[in-house]
């Protein structure tokens, strides 16, 4: 909120009231005897904040009875907490409260710091007075991330447990058919979805595979486990099932 926006606050806030500046030479300064009586380092909670200083200080104009002077009501914790920069600042600068007694140093002094608290609902306490620095440890260096480990190759399968099964889990269907599938487009007119048109295009799969010109993207081969376990299927007769 800027000083500004808080200065034409105030001109309606004063205007809102719409008094002429008071005497108030004869009027009580003792304040509220809660407030007065809190020891120091004490915030006190909403309700003693209510009860000793916004009812008799404030609400006679910032209430619907008082006519909510420059839109403003007070008259509960939502709205004094939508409004503590404005208090603040009314409260600091003196211009508030108007028409009725200031407020005592003693109860200035106790309403910003519950302000300066964030207006809490509860009551707390606040160190005063000297305090013992607490030596903290330097905190541990920040970990950079973890390396990853290289995985382990996967051992080749033995050729007589090389199955259509076996190549379709490993290499066709994770590096084949996202190209080469309805759901694909069929690629040049290829579709690998099923055993017989693999077997098809058994010759075909193995030019390319011996090449790398397959699969697609180039940059992120077959392993030599995936390749070496397709090679020796196709080399074998591209057998369905094996005994």
């Amino acid at each position: 909120m800027n000083n500004h926006y808080l200065f034409s606050l105030f001109i309606l806030l004063m205007g809102g009231c719409n008094y002429s500046a008071p005497n108030v030479a004869n009027q009580s300064t003792s304040g509220n005897a809660t407030i007065e009586k809190l020891p120091t380092g004490t915030i006190p909670g909403y309700q003693t904040i209510a009860t000793g200083i916004i009812s008799p200080k404030c609400l006679g104009c910032h209430s619907s009875a008082g006519g909510n002077a420059a839109g403003i009501n007070l008259e509960t914790y939502s709205n004094v907490r939508l409004r503590l920069a404005l208090i603040s600042s009314a409260v600091t600068s003196d211009s508030m409260p108007i028409r009725i007694s200031p407020l005592t140093s003693k109860e200035k002094e106790v309403f910003l710091a519950w302000i300066d608290a964030g207006g809490p609902i509860n009551s707390m306490t606040v160190a005063t007075g000297p305090t013992t620095p607490v030596m903290v440890p330097p905190a541990d260096p920040i970990p950079g991330p973890l390396p990853i480990p290289t995985p382990l190759p996967k051992p080749i399968p033995a050729p007589n447990k090389i199955d259509y099964k076996l190549v379709n889990t490993q290499v066709i269907g994770p590096r084949c058919l996202s190209c080469h599938s309805d759901s694909g487009g069929n690629s040049a007119g290829i579709n690998l979805e099923t055993y017989e048109s693999v077997f098809n295009e058994r010759n075909g799969i193995k030019s390319v595979i011996s090449s790398g010109s397959m699969p697609l993207p180039r940059n992120r081969p077959l392993t030599d486990t995936q390749k070496q376990t397709i090679l020796t299927w196709l080399n074998k007769g591209s057998p369905e099932t094996v005994p």
